[in-house]
């Protein structure tokens, strides 16, 4: 397969996802590869705070206070 091939197949499949997630994961291989840490250690922080967030909001039930603003101190 050519490059220009690959390059369409590629875009093709990038334009059906939706979902944002999955969108920073490519993203970040291809920063990667590309060599733009920058970019990849950004998305990798919010990755990070996110995979944070979760736990936090996993650790405590329902019918607790809300302690989601704690990552924003």
């Amino acid at each position: 397969m050519s490059t220009a091939e690959l390059k369409s197949n590629l875009l093709r499949i990038i334009n059906t996802i939706n979902d944002n997630s999955t969108l920073q994961e490519i993203y970040s291989f291809v920063s990667q590869k590309k060599g733009d840490t920058k970019d990849s250690l950004n998305l990798e922080k919010q990755d990070l705070t996110s995979l944070s967030a979760s736990g936090l909001a996993k650790a405590y039930s329902d019918d607790e206070p809300d302690y989601s603003n704690v990552l924003n101190a």
